[in-house]
């Protein structure tokens, strides 16, 4: 899976719960959109977990892209807003889930193994 977080310490703490569950695997950990753009091209995640803001570009407007270039890759949105129309919007475009940061010690694991499976 591919860990789409800008905040440091945020994301080394979701690395930290993602790498901690058995049959997750994750391989990388991105910042940087274009980078992140390039590298889902090239490899293939089986998720992507992503957060709504990025500096530079907002997650929601690059998860938008990749399904515009045909990305059916699942993709688990991660925020700190606790907004059921953020969320709507996120599903709307495309995501197989929406998980608060501040539940993701015991919500995201779960929401990755739903959309690896398909589900939302």
């Amino acid at each position: 899976m591919l860990l789409v977080e800008d905040h440091l310490r945020v994301r080394h703490g979701l690395a930290a719960v993602l790498k901690g569950s058995p049959g997750i695997e994750v391989a990388e950990e991105r910042i940087d959109p274009a980078v992140i753009s390039a590298r889902i091209r090239r490899w293939d995640p089986d998720v992507i977990s992503l957060a709504v803001k990025l500096s530079g570009e907002a997650g929601l407007e690059l998860m938008e892209q990749l399904r515009r270039d045909g990305r059916a890759t699942p993709i688990v949105v991660l925020t700190m807003q606790r907004s059921p129309a953020l969320a709507q919007r996120a599903v709307q475009r495309g995501a197989s889930g929406v998980v608060l940061k501040d539940h993701a010690d015991s919500e995201l694991v779960p929401a990755v193994r739903a959309a690896a499976a398909g589900a939302t």
